[in-house]
């Protein structure tokens, strides 16, 4: 079995490590966004075997390519020869170390999830002991929710939007709510209970997003400010607002440009990037899909 809550020993690899252990270098990662507790990486491997370190983090790969071949054992377990298919993936628990054998050229989503937000995440959905939650590890397995986390995952591994980490930081906690619930052996006792609610705490959390909105907030500093754990916060937001966390900053920070547009004669670049646009592509993207036209469009319409 593989525990949740299984211990990191020192030589166990970090995913930066992981990826000078593989025979090409990921041609993109996530390394620079700095994301507490998920790492993207894309690869492109020629055919071949290959060891697996044992690592800090649970490892996901995505097949991103055509139909290929492979054959994996994981620890002691040996796992006969599979066929995957575009989109199906393994998952290998922390801890355990693996061989890879491709045949054929596999095209490699890597999502890094680590030990700490698993535990974490455990410990919100369920009050058990993370060294009793046993996680195996899974060959060329289907599912459609892992597929569209996990594509999200990488559209923002190598996006230049400015509340990237917010939104990653609820894509990588709803993707370990979903594997623990349906790939560990807590779905045979998990029980979801009735919905938590922000109620009067929402005010709280909409004005902390109204003061700091030009800040890379990330869903642990809004859950805390609403008093509920991370992995339900989202839910209870939405619920509460109508609109995810991510979805409420873009509307806010919107907002504030229209404001600016119509008091100010500042630069959009730099009215984008005072309400925290990082990118003048994403602002005008952003602001057109919330206003129906550009920030250019809305200052002449609004200032002639």
């Amino acid at each position: 079995m593989n525990s949740v809550g299984r211990q990191i020993i020192s030589d166990h690899v970090s995913p930066q490590l992981f990826a000078a252990k593989m025979p090409q270098l990921p041609l993109i990662t996530s390394d620079a966004l700095n994301w507490p507790d998920v790492t993207v990486q894309h690869y492109t491997l020629s055919r071949g075997r290959f060891a697996v370190p044992p690592a800090t983090h649970w490892r996901l790969g995505m097949h991103m390519g055509g139909p290929l071949k492979v054959e994996a054992s994981y620890g002691d377990r040996h796992h006969a020869q599979r066929w995957m298919e575009h989109g199906h993936f393994n998952f290998i628990p922390a801890t355990t170390d693996a061989h890879w054998e491709f045949l054929g050229k596999p095209d490699l989503l890597l999502v890094h999830l680590s030990m700490e937000l698993l535990n974490q995440t455990l410990a919100e959905i369920c009050p058990l002991d993370p060294s009793r939650v046993s996680m195996p590890g899974h060959l060329a397995a289907s599912d459609n929710t892992v597929i569209q986390l996990s594509r999200l995952l990488f559209a923002e591994a190598h996006s230049e939007n400015t509340g990237t980490r917010l939104f990653a930081d609820g894509l990588a906690r709803a993707l370990s709510v979903h594997l623990l619930r349906h790939y560990s052996s807590l779905a045979e006792v998990r029980d979801e209970g009735a919905p938590v609610r922000l109620t009067g705490r929402t005010g709280r959390v909409i004005d902390f997003i109204r003061t700091n909105f030009a800040d890379d907030l990330s869903l642990d500093q809004l859950s805390e400010v609403g008093g509920i754990s991370s992995s339900t916060f989202g839910r209870a937001f939405r619920a509460a607002t109508g609109l995810t966390p991510h979805r409420y900053l873009i509307k806010v920070r919107v907002e504030a440009a229209c404001d600016l547009l119509e008091r100010t004669r500042l630069p959009i670049t730099d009215i984008g990037m005072r309400c925290g646009f990082g990118q003048p592509s994403h602002f005008s993207t952003m602001f057109r899909q919330t206003i129906g036209m550009t920030p250019r469009e809305y200052r002449l319409a609004r200032c002639t």
